[in-house]
């Protein structure tokens, strides 16, 4: 998930992937190491 609210971008409160940039960034590690997918699978036919 790129943030905590992936149905409604008004009431995001984590941004994980942003927050996990500036951390590599700053040579720290990220908080988030995971986080689960939302949303429906992608199947190829």
């Amino acid at each position: 998930a790129i943030d905590d609210s992936p149905r409604n971008g008004d009431s995001v409160d984590e941004k994980f992937v942003e927050e996990a940039i500036e951390a590599i960034e700053a040579g720290k590690d990220p908080n988030t190491k995971t986080t689960k997918a939302v949303g429906c699978g992608i199947k190829s036919a």
